[in-house]
């Protein structure tokens, strides 16, 4: 018996298991490539007939099958091609009515393009497009270069690798390139329904924006082949440095001057010591100047701060036994906030930017602003400027302290270099291959907030005698707590959420570059160093399922 009877057979033997004609899937033909040749094999699943003299749009056949032409009927939900319109079982070219045709060289995307073969269009994004509006099933596409992004729903097969000049048809070895625009996803498939890959290379561009990642192909929600597609991701970018105040926080305030002698009673007053209130309504407060009197002049009052810091450094008053008094001592100053952790976690998978890296802690705690220089030591005094007048100088107050500074954040996470994204999708690798380069290095944590300057203290005052004392220097305010480092980025060959992608891995190389490194903490100082971010991970395939 001849191949064409024996086709005709099974053909006949097929058909009778149908019920009024209606087109029922069954296993497929023993010899599925020769006898669709042919035109005489049934699609396997819940397909309709592929007839290879339909030249009408392929119909769609069951989960996994090949769909039968349109007038043989709908199939099951899902599908592929009928012999004509898969050119390398068609015994002819395909025909303009099995889909939308792409060729940069010959295509235009002006108005007059249609997206046949005579007037095809210059661009995938079109071609899609176009398929989308009309309900076309397939694109077919010359194995040249296309320098663009694209986003493919569900449901649409494209054929790649065609020899636009020998009327469509497959070359062995030619593939369809597609190279992504920078900074973006080179090729999304989204949706429910079911598509082919065929013939095609996918190159993402390297990363350049801060954090970037780098990858060919993403999948989310749909049922996809993928034969003879090769997918590169290129390197990821490195993560930014976490940001910090790029201004010291608020200074401290220079302190009073002490009043003169010689006014018409025996003590004199101080003015009132300054005050810093920083936006986290913490304080530094300066101490007051000493009172000068007629026989022993006051002890200026310490400074502090609000949180406290027990602390004395008011500066001792004149005696009238002829001790001089003494200056306000300075302010202690601030204490730094607390740094960050550095950044640990594999990381999600998005749908939007296809993977989302975790980044180092923010600093903790701000810095504590610096304590308020003590007040100068009042003076003391009964010589007269005139005979009715004594002189009692006050001391100068202290200098209030600067505000504490505000924490850093911490660094961003470096970027991923992932070939294939499958967002639970369920996803068929026949044969190509999968290549990831290098994952971007952790950014640096911030190094917090400079604290503000502390200000010096106010001259004593003048007197007859003698002059009272100044006040002290406030204290500087504390540096923002660092940032952690953020996360190194992965290099990840097929990266997936949901329901591991099913490839032959003889058939399927995978290649995975070098991790990248954890981002260094923020260096705030001693006692204020953020921590490390972990490496990313190089691995051939990586779950981002929730243990």
């Amino acid at each position: 018996m001849t191949r064409t009877s024996a086709s005709f057979h099974r053909l006949l033997a097929a058909l009778t298991l149908t019920s009024s004609g209606a087109a029922l899937g069954i296993g497929g033909c023993a010899d599925l490539a020769a006898d669709c040749r042919e035109g005489n094999c049934l699609g396997a699943g819940g397909g309709g007939l592929a007839s290879s003299t339909s030249s009408s749009a392929p119909g769609h056949g069951g989960a996994g099958g090949h769909g039968g032409a349109a007038t043989s009927g709908e199939g099951g939900a899902g599908g592929s091609a009928p012999t004509s319109c898969d050119p390398k079982l068609a015994n002819d070219a395909v025909a303009n009515s099995c889909g939308v045709f792409v060729s940069t060289t010959k295509g235009s995307n002006s108005a007059d393009a249609e997206g046949t073969k005579e007037k095809p269009f210059a661009s995938l994004d079109k071609a899609i497009a176009h398929a989308a509006s009309t309900g076309a099933k397939a694109l077919y596409v010359c194995g040249e270069k296309f320098t663009e992004s694209a986003q493919l729903p569900s449901g649409i097969d494209v054929y790649g690798g065609l020899d636009c000049a020998k009327n469509w048809r497959p070359k062995a070895g030619l593939k369809s390139a597609l190279h992504g625009v920078t900074d973006q996803i080179a090729l999304r498939v989204v949706g429910a329904g079911q598509s082919r890959l065929r013939d095609v290379a996918i190159v993402a561009a390297n990363a350049t924006n801060p954090g970037g990642s780098s990858i060919a192909l993403l999948v989310s929600e749909a049922t996809l082949d993928l034969e003879d597609v090769d997918l590169t991701a290129g390197d990821a970018a490195a993560g930014a440095t976490g940001a910090s105040e790029p201004m010291a926080a608020k200074s401290g305030t220079k302190g009073s001057q002490g009043k003169t002698g010689c006014i018409s009673n025996a003590s004199v007053q101080p003015d009132v010591a300054p005050k810093t209130a920083c936006d986290d309504l913490s304080l530094s407060i300066a101490g007051n100047g000493g009172v000068g009197n007629e026989f022993d002049g006051a002890a200026g009052t310490s400074g502090n701060s609000q949180p406290l810091v027990a602390y004395s450094n008011g500066g001792a008053g004149q005696t009238a036994a002829g001790i001089a008094c003494k200056d306000g001592t300075a302010g202690l100053p601030g204490v730094p906030g607390m740094p960050g952790d550095g950044a640990v976690g594999l990381g999600t998978l998005d749908v939007t930017k296809g993977f989302v890296g975790v980044v180092g802690g923010a600093g903790k705690s701000n810095g504590t602003p610096g304590q308020g220089g003590g007040g100068g030591g009042g003076g003391s005094g009964k010589k007269s400027c005139t005979d009715t007048m004594f002189a009692a100088p006050s001391g100068g107050s202290g200098g209030s302290g600067g505000c504490g500074g505000k924490s850093a954040s911490g660094g961003d996470s470096g970027g991923s270099s992932i070939a294939l994204v499958s967002l639970n999708a369920k996803i068929t690798f026949k044969s190509g291959s999968l290549t990831a380069k290098s994952g971007g290095a952790g950014g640096q944590g911030g190094a917090g907030q400079e604290g503000g300057a502390g200000f010096g203290g106010g001259g004593g005052g003048i007197g007859n005698s003698s002059d009272a004392c100044k006040g002290g220097q406030g204290g500087a305010g504390g540096r923002g707590g660092a940032g952690g480092g953020g996360r190194g980025g992965h290099s990840i060959g097929l990266a997936y959420l949901g329901t591991k992608p099913d490839t032959d891995e003889a058939a399927v190389p995978i290649k995975a570059g070098a991790a990248g490194k954890g981002g260094p903490g923020g260096n705030g100082g001693e006692m204020n160093i953020g921590g490390a971010g972990a490496p990313g991970v190089s691995a051939a395939m990586q779950s981002f399922d929730m243990p």
